[in-house]
C-alpha cells in the first residue's frame, strides 16, 4: 500500500459530459500515480492524471436530467 503524506480538499468537479458534481479530495503522495476517473452518472472520462497529487471523487449531485444516448448520436 502506497503510504499517502497529506490529504486536502480539492474543491468540486463538474462532469463536463451530463452536469454531475463530485467532491474532490486531493492525497500528495511519495510517488507518481497514474490513473483516470470515469463519472458514475454517465460513464464518460472526467479526469486523467500522472503526479503525486491524486484526486478522489465522491458523486454529491446527480444530474436532474442525465444525458441519454439520443443525445449523443455517433
Amino acid at each position: 500500500m502506497v503510504q499517502t503524506w497529506q490529504s486536502g480538499s480539492g474543491g468540486t468537479h463538474t462532469c463536463p459530459h451530463c452536469g454531475a458534481v463530485y467532491e474532490v479530495r486531493v492525497e500528495h503522495r511519495p510517488a507518481r500515480d497514474q490513473d483516470d476517473a470515469y463519472c458514475e452518472v454517465c460513464g464518460e472520462l472526467m479526469a486523467e492524471w500522472n503526479d503525486t497529487e491524486v484526486p478522489a471523487f465522491k458523486l454529491i449531485h446527480k444530474p436532474e436530467h442525465p444525458p441519454s444516448d439520443e443525445d449523443n448520436p455517433e
